[in-house]
């Protein structure tokens, strides 16, 4: 059961490393999928608990939606979107000012 969290936690904590790619690409349609990797792990370099923390945030809001038959997490996943958009944008900007990296594209 214990060789079990190693599969587990590793594959968490990269799927949040790489969380950010698909905002990247939907933004950059013409940056490599390699660049998009690249980016998103410095998006997230020593965020990915922060990003965990906003995911159990909502745990509790889904709970209740689907106490609802599940109509209720209708109405809360939206603001898990604008949420996760939000911080992508913040992540964006605090990677451009601290690496001066060009590949990102502003508003």
């Amino acid at each position: 059961m214990l060789w079990l969290l190693l599969l587990v936690v590793p594959g968490i904590i990269k799927a949040y490393e790489y969380s950010m790619i698909p905002c990247l690409l939907a933004e950059n349609p013409n940056i490599t999928t390699d660049e998009a990797f690249s980016l998103s792990k410095q998006m997230t370099t020593g965020q990915k608990m922060n990003l965990f923390v906003l995911d159990l945030s909502f745990l509790g809001w889904y709970f209740l939606g689907f106490l609802c038959f599940g109509i209720g997490a209708l109405f809360v996943k939206p603001y898990d979107v604008a949420a996760f958009t939000e911080v992508y944008l913040i992540l964006k900007e605090s990677v451009k000012k601290d690496e001066g990296v060009t590949d990102i594209q502003s508003d």
